[in-house]
């Protein structure tokens, strides 16, 4: 009895703990604005507040021309319905809404801490390396819709699991209804069923019954297609399906720069693995990566060129600095891999199959199925890696245990200085743009003329809420004298004629001068490969650059692109 009530007074510690951390660390940034894909969520909320039941019925301008909101969002609802009814009873601010969504970034982290405690010595090491790594960091001061359904999946996976093995149907109907759930937040939930079907058939060898209770998420699915239907005319699910294989051809040149690209992007994502290898990795194995490396360096700097359409090498040779950090983050990668590989491979467990199908599920979805490669798509995958990990350390036997505490608390403190650095780049990244739409419309806006911006994201949502327009291509016409802006770290950003331009200045703000998540010239792109190949790098980071000019005639069109 004195064993079991230290196990839950102990387990109720480790919660309280993994609260308190997370709250702590996602806190600092509840200033942040809003940031690349966050208005098209809040615009939703804006227009479910009007009409609840029409929740795509409106028409937005992400593409410099005005299209449906169900044709733009690629994602379903629910979300959207959250974030209305915190509205609902709250205030709608940034600060507001970054409260708020702390607690599923909780909640997910409980779920790991959770689900690992079943499979691993030390579940606490699972939550907090999971906590600490920049995707989640990052993922968790935006106001989209990927930490709740992390949330969701997570909590899915604990109650099937025990209500799986333990014939407990109140857990299994309740994990069907998180993975509908989990599916009405964010598309890819719904890949939840195939993975867990797997994980039963192995655990049990035999069909059950119980894969019946799957027939309620993919009733769902199809009540959320008749319900799309008729209100859109349109299948929602499969139109999500399509953009991405229609807009993942745009990026691919050839499938091996892709899975390169893929590689070394969920390397950074989870770059904090980095810290961790000397402990749960034997001296051969590091030694045969630490070559492996230099032989990708090599390689890097003899034949690679481009990666999309950032130019790892040009006039002046070889980028040094970003070609070292492409194949690091590459090796963190292939390691990954590795380690879910072995810990199945020593197990053979239907536990360690789950892990291993959930990471190389979410990996072949983020290179080859997703329309680019982000750091959003490598989310889902983050409890897996975390749970491997934690496995790992509890079997660290080679040194005595003050150096045990020692390595593991300073690979945790190293694992948080960087996660916390480069989340602190990408929420400044945020003001920036909120700052300067600020300062942009306070300056030029008067009673005689427009002011006109190119580029969305955040910034857009700013140029518009303080009065500016954007480029819409088939319905505009900028007049003589009317003020455009040009952000050069963008989207959708279109020269014109320098004759019907005049320029008056370029803005320029930096963020952290040496680390950056998303800038064209840098080949930093967390939110899309497009944008760079890798989630984020240091350097000599580019400012965030502003063009603004006052128009010399009246201009019906912008030209071709970037």
């Amino acid at each position: 009895m004195k064993t079991i009530l230290h196990y839950r007074n102990s387990k109720i510690i480790h919660i309280a703990f993994i609260s308190i951390l997370t709250f702590l660390l996602i806190i600092p940034f509840y200033k942040k604005a809003y940031h690349i894909d966050d208005p098209l969520f809040i615009w939703t909320v804006q227009h479910i507040l009007e009409n609840p039941i029409d929740f795509f019925g409106f028409s937005v301008n992400w593409y410099d021309y005005s299209m449906p909101m169900s044709q733009v969002m690629q994602n379903p609802p629910f979300f959207c319905y959250f974030l209305a009814l915190i509205q609902t009873f709250f205030d709608s601010s940034e600060t507001t809404l970054h409260l708020v969504l702390i607690i599923p970034a909780i909640l997910s982290n409980i779920g790991t801490y959770l689900l690992a405690s079943k499979y691993s010595k030390r579940p606490i090491f699972a939550a907090v390396f999971s906590l600490l790594t920049p995707v989640f960091l990052i993922s968790s001061t935006t106001l989209m819709c990927d930490v709740l359904m992390l949330a969701f999946w997570n909590w899915a996976i604990i109650f099937w699991i025990s209500g799986f093995n333990n014939d407990n149907s109140i857990k299994l109907i309740i994990s069907v209804l998180l993975i509908s759930l989990c599916f009405l937040t964010k598309y890819f939930g719904i890949s939840l069923v195939p993975l867990l079907i797997v994980y039963s058939y192995f655990a049990k060898k035999k069909v059950s019954y119980k894969f019946l209770f799957f027939l309620l998420p993919i009733a769902v699915i199809i009540l959320y297609q008749i319900v799309t239907f008729r209100l859109y005319h349109e299948n929602l699910f499969l139109n999500a399906a399509n953009y991405a294989l229609d807009f993942g051809d745009f990026a691919n040149e050839t499938i091996y720069k892709n899975i390169f690209i893929g590689i070394a992007y969920m390397g950074g994502c989870f770059a904090t693995l980095l810290f961790f290898i000397p402990l749960i990795m034997k001296r051969k194995s590091i030694v045969f990566y630490i070559f492996i490396y230099v032989f990708i360096v090599i390689v890097s700097i003899l034949f690679l060129k481009r990666l999309n359409f950032f130019l790892v090498s040009n006039v002046d040779g070889p980028k040094m600095l970003y070609i070292l950090e492409l194949s690091l983050f590459t090796i963190i990668g292939v390691i990954i891999v590795h380690l879910s590989v072995v810990d199945f491979w020593q197990s053979k467990s239907s536990f360690s199959l789950l892990l291993l199908l959930w990471i190389i599920g979410t990996l072949v979805f983020s290179i080859i199925i997703n329309w680019c490669t982000n750091g959003r798509s490598f989310l889902p995958m983050l409890p897996a890696l975390a749970i491997i990990i934690s496995r790992k350390i509890s079997k660290i036997d080679q040194l005595t245990r003050a150096t045990q505490i020692w390595c593991i608390a300073l690979s945790f403190i190293l694992s948080a200085v960087l996660s916390i650095l480069v989340t602190i780049s990408d929420y400044n990244l945020a003001n920036i743009n909120r700052q300067v739409a600020h300062d942009i419309v306070r300056e030029y806006k008067n009673a005689t003329r427009t002011i006109w911006f190119q580029g969305h994201w955040g910034f857009q949502y700013y140029m518009e809420e303080y009065g500016a327009k954007s480029v819409d291509i088939p319905s505009m016409l900028i007049a003589p004298n009317d003020i455009l802006i040009i952000p050069l770290n963008n989207t959708s950003t279109r020269f014109i004629r320098a004759r019907e331009l005049h320029f008056i200045k370029k803005i320029e703000k930096k963020s952290l001068l040496w680390i950056s998540t998303m800038n064209v010239r840098s080949g930093a792109g967390f939110y899309s490969s497009l944008t760079g190949p890798l989630p984020f790098v240091f350097g000599n980071i580019h400012p965030e650059e502003y063009l603004v000019y006052t128009t010399n005639c009246p201009i019906r069109f912008i030209a071709v692109g970037r």
